[in-house]
C-alpha cells in the first residue's frame, strides 16, 4: 500500500475515534501539519511516528497499514518496528 493508502487509513481511524487533526496532534505529540501531510500522502512518516499514531488511536500498526506485510512474531513491537521500517524504506 502506498503512502496515500496509509493516509486514508489514518484519516479513517482519526475520524472513527472522533479526533480533529489538532486533537490527535496534541495526544500523539506530532504536529497537526505533519498529520495533514500523512493523511494526504505527501509524506510517508517514520516508523516511530506511525507507532505513536497507532498507540494514540489504540489500534495495531497493521490496522493503519491494512495491506502491509507486517507479520509480528514473538518479539512483539521490535519486530513490528523493523517490518514497518522495511516497508517505509521500500525494502
Amino acid at each position: 500500500m502506498s503512502a496515500q493508502g496509509w493516509g486514508k487509513n489514518l484519516h479513517k481511524w482519526r475520524l472513527q475515534r472522533g479526533y480533529t487533526l489538532v486533537q490527535l496532534a496534541a495526544k500523539s505529540g506530532l504536529s497537526a501539519q505533519l498529520l495533514w501531510q500523512l493523511e494526504n500522502g505527501i509524506r510517508k512518516g517514520t516508523p516511530n511516528q506511525w507507532l505513536k499514531l497507532a498507540r494514540t488511536l489504540d489500534v495495531e500498526v497493521r490496522e493503519l497499514m491494512s495491506e502491509s506485510k507486517i507479520m509480528p512474531d514473538d518479539s512483539g513491537r521490535i519486530e513490528e518496528t523493523v517490518s514497518l521500517y522495511q516497508i517505509l524504506m521500500g525494502s
